[in-house]
């Protein structure tokens, strides 16, 4: 197994703004990006949940094309979203180690770069420097208004996303109903001209109250998915009612989640759990239905592309997610790093419709599983290297 399935080791590439074609007519649609942080697909209604904790997006999934095999591209949001964004599988963006400082009198952080000569405590976050070439980016090329609105928790994260955004936003109040209402906002001030819009929720990962009691996981994580869903409800709810012109949606989880009674907690493997998420597209013009082929995140960006009626550039990991081949694997990627800065996790999976093969890179070890096994053998990784977030 190699890193990219395509006969070697990544090595960093970049792919410039200026690959990508730009139409001359404005973009014929809106488009409306929802990621939700650490969302399973199998706790959601359209995926067959046995609560009722999406009644949102089960409206949606009515219009949209339903992704049964949908598949994270990393194991927790620093790898995710750089690749979603970019379009582009992680190990090709040239991640570097980042060093968590809490900003004193505050609830906030910020991020300096790792100094090896002088550890810090805490996590280790792994982030590009920069993304060369980004969806946003291209598609404010295109002469869309680019915003993107995300909770405080994630903020220092996204300015290393930031290129192409016109806005980069976050909402006074860390909850998810402050992001719908600041997003309403900000598309209202878009006024006339077509916009992309990237909220990131966040509810479903922010267990920081919850009391370590058995028992009772599933239900607070459930309830924490149903206010998520509200939120999503209203902002969709809000765009289907704008006359300026209709509006493409795209919904995700940027990783799955595991539910260790009474722990709740991902980053630490590329197991079902781990990396299986939701998503949804709804497009004008687009019949609804069940996709069974593999999906990913890095599909999304060039998705997004075709949405505005721009022709895809060449260099993109991905593949428009209406016009997937029937037969095909996508690549989830993980790895973390201890407070010394040394890697204390590091594996790679390629799952397709029958099977997922994961390398453990550190150990060598190989795994060969149903790609739809969604249970967790008794010992996947001493507790001791689980991350806390």
């Amino acid at each position: 197994l190699d890193d990219n399935c395509r006969g070697g080791d990544a090595k960093p590439r970049r792919l410039a703004l200026g690959a990508t074609p730009i139409a001359a007519e404005p973009s014929p649609v809106n488009l409306l990006l929802i990621t939700i942080d650490a969302l399973r697909a199998d706790h959601t209604t359209p995926y067959g949940y046995t609560r009722d904790t999406t009644p949102s997006l089960s409206r949606l999934a009515s219009s949209a094309l339903r992704f049964e095999s949908a598949y994270a591209n990393g194991g927790w949001t620093c790898i995710s979203l750089p690749s979603l964004l970019s379009g582009t599988l992680p190990r090709f963006l040239g991640y570097r180690r980042w060093a968590r400082r809490e900003i004193a009198n505050t609830d906030d952080y910020e991020l300096v770069p790792f100094d090896q000569n002088n550890p810090q405590s805490g996590l280790i976050y792994s982030l590009p420097d920069k993304l060369d070439w980004t969806v946003q980016g291209a598609l404010s090329q295109r002469g869309m208004r680019t915003m993107a609105v995300v909770q405080r928790g994630i903020y220092p994260l996204a300015l290393h996303m930031r290129q192409g955004w016109d806005e980069l936003l976050t909402a006074e109040r860390d909850s998810d109903a402050s992001l719908t209402v600041l997003a309403k906002q900000r598309i209202l001030a878009a006024g006339a001209q077509p916009f992309f819009l990237w909220v990131h929720y966040f509810n479903p990962h922010d267990r920081r109250s919850d009391p370590k009691t058995p028992g009772i996981l599933q239900a607070r994580y459930d309830a924490r998915i149903e206010a998520t869903d509200a939120a999503v409800g209203e902002l969709l709810a809000f765009v289907d009612a704008l006359a300026s012109r209709p509006t493409a949606v795209i919904v995700s989880g940027d990783h799955g989640e595991v539910l260790d009674d009474p722990y709740q907690f991902h980053g630490s493997d590329l197991l079902y759990d781990s990396i299986r998420v939701p998503l949804l597209v709804r497009a004008r013009e687009q019949q609804p239905g069940r996709v069974r082929t593999p999906a990913s995140l890095i599909d999304i960006a060039p998705t997004l592309i075709a949405l505005s009626g721009s022709a895809i550039p060449e260099g993109l990991d991905g593949a428009d997610l209406r016009a997937l081949p029937p037969q095909r694997s996508v690549v989830s990627d993980l790895w973390r790093y201890a407070a010394n800065g040394a890697l204390s996790i590091d594996q790679i999976a390629v799952s397709n419709l029958e099977y997922r093969l994961t390398l453990d890179r550190l150990t060598n070890a190989l795994s060969l599983t149903a790609a739809a096994h969604g249970a967790r053998p008794p010992k996947y990784l001493p507790r001791s290297r689980t991350p806390p977030a």
